[in-house]
């Protein structure tokens, strides 16, 4: 029997980061402070030595590198004696971080009311704490910076104990894994996460790591349920979609009805789409030009069981029919260019329109494509835990791309499709 190789680096990694989160803990804004004056000097140096270096070496943009390397030094020299301003705005990027998430509750709350769902109340609780934690950092930055450092150590210490117990999971075995329910992540902060999809186009577009119409596998096991997550270079999809398909078709998550678009698209009529799922690969890797990486899981009988019953109720329960404008145009020659169309056209689509609970209004920050996903995907024992109260791609993206490293995952495949080509 071979044997199986055991990846250390969720182990190293969890211990450093517990180990940075117990010091800034214990030592405050003394490790923050140290940080700001080694990048003021490590400024000022690359100021100095790319002036320097215009003595060796004929430049065209003299002026742009003078320019660039006297403000670099400034900005090093500023660091290096105003530490203290610097470190308070560390407290003010964090206090309007809290503001915007008291706007995007504060959304939310009208959506509860407008919809008459429970739990306003939470909410309400939610975005008091918020604004008041706001107004507290705004109010004095450099003395309730020691808030902001205890926040971000805890973090680091959570997330470092969420990579040991990756480790641990990883080593124990497979028997025993399928007795541990959840398995819980503590994902990357909200900002991190938005980020990874346009990152990721970056890297394909430079040819990076990119297996085209690729499929590995850690084991001979089918793959059962699959998790498709998009990287779009522009658009809506800008910052990913993700998708679940099951028996060989997608269920998606979004605001499908363009007519009922609103706050710049982040608003609207929260809809379910269910088309097969090799058509609308086909269509959105060829008409849409998109990246998708489909990562494949292993179910068992019981799994199977709670995921249909978990469609079906989700799905299939509150909602009613709706249809695309091409379908009931009912022949009409005009054509049409929207999404919901070109899926009921090229991918057999079909829709179902929620009409009542959390998910009737589809809202960008909180009822969303992975916060529907993670809906169906959480009752298989498989959770992804939103520090921020947001789930992103790029959350589903890096937990799912570390479970895919790991031994003898449930996660047994990956596939990324790309094709630029026009669908036919």
């Amino acid at each position: 029997m071979m044997k199986r190789k055991i990846n250390y680096h969720f182990l190293i990694f969890g211990i450093i980061y517990i180990l940075i989160g117990i010091i800034m803990l214990v030592k405050g804004k003394t490790i923050p402070t140290i940080m700001i004056i080694i990048l003021g000097y490590l400024l000022f140096l690359k100021g100095i030595l790319s002036i320097i270096s215009l003595i060796f070496k004929r430049n065209k943009k003299i002026i742009n590198v003078v320019a660039s390397s006297i403000l670099e030094s400034l900005f090093g020299i500023f660091l290096i004696y105003n530490t203290r301003l610097a470190l308070s705005f560390i407290a003010i990027i964090f206090a309007l971080y809290v503001l915007i998430f008291a706007i995007i509750d504060i959304i939310d709350l009208y959506i509860y009311w407008s919809n008459k769902i429970s739990g306003k109340l939470s909410l309400v609780i939610h975005i008091l704490i918020n604004v008041i934690f706001f107004f507290l950092l705004i109010s004095s930055p450099y003395k309730n910076l020691e808030i902001v450092l205890t926040i971000i150590s805890i973090y680091l210490i959570l997330y470092g104990i969420s990579n040991i117990g990756d480790f641990i999971i990883d080593i124990i075995p497979n028997n025993s894994k399928d007795k541990i329910k959840y398995q819980i992540h503590i994902p990357l902060p909200i900002i991190l996460a938005a980020i990874i999809p346009p990152q990721l186009i970056r890297k394909f577009n430079k040819g990076l790591d990119l297996e085209i119409n690729s499929n590995t596998k850690n084991n001979d096991k089918d793959v059962d349920l699959e998790i498709i997550i998009h990287l779009a270079e522009g658009g809506t999809a800008i910052f990913g979609h993700v998708d679940i398909a099951y028996n060989n078709k997608v269920y998606s998550y979004g605001n499908y009805n363009r007519h009922s678009r609103s706050l710049f698209n982040a608003i609207g009529d929260g809809i379910f789409m269910i088309a097969d799922k090799n058509k609308y690969i086909k269509y959105l890797t060829e008409k849409q030009q998109r990246y998708l990486i489909v990562y494949g899981l292993n179910l068992n009988k019981a799994q199977k069981k709670v995921l249909e019953k978990t469609i079906e109720k989700n799905i299939y329960t509150n909602t009613t029919d709706w249809h695309s404008d091409m379908e009931l145009a009912k022949g009409n020659k005009k054509q049409f260019s929207d999404m919901s169309s070109e899926l009921y056209k090229y991918a057999d689509a079909k829709y179902k329109k929620v009409i009542k609970g959390k998910n009737k209004t589809f809202f960008v920050f909180k009822t969303n494509c992975t916060l529907v996903a993670e809906t169906l995907i959480r009752p298989l024992g498989r959770a992804v835990l939103p520090i921020s109260g947001i789930i992103t791609p790029g959350t589903y993206y890096d937990c799912l791309e570390r479970e895919y490293y790991k031994n003898n995952s449930n996660v047994i495949s990956k596939y990324i499709y790309y094709k630029k080509n026009d669908l036919k």
